[in-house]
């Protein structure tokens, strides 16, 4: 009876053990790649110490406690002090690159306080930094174009938030990949898109996952009397990405510009991005931490892509080739029409004043400021 229960059990367990190891990356569960491994392992374990137990006496438990204990040991020291051993690649833009004109540095004063351990450092709290990206497009919130946002790499949508969920404008989408990592995953979260993907969803790099502007930032905008909002500012989204590791649990933050294929460099390049520039070191936020300021120094905080470099010359002025004159700056340049279609909604001028679109007393549309 005991030989039969024996090799039924080894069998059965050979090829669950080959399911799990062959399929953990093919579904959802990638969002915890090594749990199926995991529970094979318990019952491996489980039936080798229910037969040792019975051939070999209590000895037996014995020795499978201190290989147990080697093994643990082992996941707790990879896990605390090596880098992952398996990384996410991304081989996509998340939109159009020509179409990015500034992303605030990994570890910069820009946005909110967004921080904690970093990738190789784990257990070492970083604090009061931004430790994930804001991207930028020439795109404005005003202009009623739909921007596509792209998976950057293969992986599975594993979690989506809608902007009612949340109480944000927009929503999150999470993208999860995993490799031979050790006990551990990684994700990028997309905040402030609108998803166009199911949770579950296995996704190829390049495949289209989500929307641009989300269509509620003008009632957001409003709630939150946001100038950060207004119809003629950039759409912007947040790029974050995280390694999850299992042993011990706890998520590491780190730049996705440090995972770029080199053709997708090579195209951030030519978009005018130097990739290199896009992280701030640990010990240079620790020597200048943000104190608590955020958005107060935007060249500090920000990579320029030649498109933001451009519309600033032209800001600014630009130095005329055959008169040696400057050509004048006019602040209202980027101002919307004021029309019916945007009555009641407000700009914000270089020198600060908030600007509306009315109805004055005949009835036009009209900016005006109070």
């Amino acid at each position: 009876m005991w030989t039969l229960v024996e090799r039924v059990s080894f069998w059965g367990l050979a090829l669950l053990t080959l399911v799990a190891v062959g399929f953990v990356d093919r579904t959802p569960l990638i969002r915890m790649p090594l749990l199926a491994d995991l529970v094979v392992l318990v019952l491996w374990t489980i039936r080798v110490a229910v037969v040792s137990r019975r051939r070999h006496g209590w000895r037996a438990l014995g020795a499978m406690a201190v290989v147990g204990g080697i093994v643990g040991g082992f996941g707790v020291v990879t896990g605390l002090w090596l880098d992952p051993l398996w990384s996410p690649t991304f081989t996509v833009a998340p939109v159009e690159a020509s179409s990015i004109i500034d992303l605030s540095r990994f570890r910069s004063c820009a946005g909110h306080d967004y921080s904690g351990p970093a990738v190789g450092s784990p257990g070492q709290n970083e604090t009061d930094r931004s430790m994930k990206h804001y991207v930028s497009l020439d795109v404005r919130y005003g202009d009623g174009i739909e921007v596509a946002v792209r998976a950057m790499a293969d992986g599975v949508v594993s979690a989506v938030v809608t902007g009612d969920e949340n109480g944000d404008f927009g929503g999150d989408i999470t993208l999860t990949m995993s490799g031979f990592s050790q006990f551990g995953y990684w994700d990028l979260r997309y905040m402030h898109v609108v998803p166009t993907v199911a949770a579950g969803t296995r996704v190829r790099a390049g495949d289209v996952i989500g929307l641009l502007p989300p269509t509620s930032w003008s009632e957001y905008r409003d709630s939150a009397d946001s100038s950060a909002l207004l119809p003629t500012h950039p759409i912007q989204f947040d790029l974050a990405l995280g390694y999850h590791s299992l042993i011990p649990f706890g998520e590491q933050l780190d730049s996705f510009v440090s995972h770029l294929d080199p053709a997708l460099a090579l195209t951030l390049g030519d978009a005018g991005f130097t990739v290199d520039e896009a992280v701030v070191a640990r010990a240079e936020r620790d020597t200048q931490p943000c104190d608590g300021t955020y958005n107060a120094e935007p060249d500090a905080d920000w990579v320029f892509g030649d498109r933001a470099r451009r519309a600033a010359d032209e800001e600014a002025g630009r130095d005329d080739e055959t008169t040696g004159t400057t050509a004048p700056v006019d602040e209202f340049a980027l101002r919307p029409v004021c029309t019916e279609a945007v009555v009641s909604t407000k700009w914000m001028a270089e020198d600060g004043t908030l600007w509306t679109c009315a109805l004055d007393a005949a009835g036009v549309p009209t900016w005006r400021t109070d």
